[in-house]
């Protein structure tokens, strides 16, 4: 009997989830902390994005989209990234 009044194996059964719980989400802990931009060639540039998981434990990676706008603020190019595709030890050259 556990300090509840509760055999050992009821409190087994009362203290695990029949189901899992959902993995931890929360976009708002992350923050961007730099980025640049580097022209390779006349249309080729590589974007680099640095940023920071301020969640208290690790949380699944998102999918980060990139807005460019030129300088009067018109969007000329956008497209979304998948951790596979921005994580460069994932990618084989």
């Amino acid at each position: 009997m556990l300090g509840l009044g509760c055999p050992k194996q009821a409190f087994a059964k009362i203290a695990t989830p029949r189901y899992p719980l959902p993995t931890y989400r929360n976009l708002a802990e992350y923050t961007t902390i730099g980025s640049a931009i580097h022209k390779l060639s006349a249309n080729n540039y590589r974007v680099q994005i640095s940023f920071i998981n301020h969640a208290d434990f690790a949380q699944r990676l998102a999918n980060i989209q990139i807005s460019l706008h030129n300088l009067q603020g018109g969007q000329f190019a956008q497209r979304t990234f998948s951790p596979e595709e921005y994580l460069t030890h994932l990618r084989h050259y």
